[in-house]
């Protein structure tokens, strides 16, 4: 399919994960069924339905979805290291750290601030999205 080597192949396998589709079905079976009927009695569509009542309802779902992908994806090492090994200039920083230790050096500094990079872009994700992440799990415990 031509996904060797390139950014597709890594993040293609991850849009479509089970714990998404859960999360996601428990978060559109939440939304009232009466606020559905009543869309569809004024002539809404199920595309509109969809895009004006479902997914507005759903955002701190999606939030929190997006969170969790976000931090697996980015924390990744195996998957990515296998469809990007034919293209070594494309190694994400997860494998891009591991490869800082070397097999005749080893300097724990370096590691430390890979980790360091690594950890700031998703941890300012969290912090810009911490009030939609946290309203998104309260439908997860009832």
């Amino acid at each position: 399919m031509g996904l060797l080597g390139t950014h597709l192949g890594v993040v293609l396998p991850t849009v479509a994960g089970a714990f998404g589709i859960f999360l996601m079905r428990q978060a559109f079976l939440a939304v009232p069924q009466a606020l559905l009927e009543a869309a569809r009695l004024d002539g809404a569509g199920e595309f509109t339905v969809l895009t004006r009542i479902m997914l507005p309802l759903t955002r701190p779902s999606q939030a929190a979805l997006g969170i969790f992908t976000l931090v697996t994806t980015w924390n990744a090492y195996f998957w990515p290291m296998l469809v990007l090994s034919a293209a070594p200039d494309k190694l994400p920083l997860s494998v891009a750290v591991l490869k800082l230790k070397g097999q005749f050096n080893y300097d724990p500094f370096n590691i430390a601030a890979g980790a360091l990079f690594m950890m700031v872009p998703v941890l300012l994700v969290f912090l810009a999205a911490q009030k939609l992440f946290m309203r998104g799990l309260e439908g997860a415990v009832k």
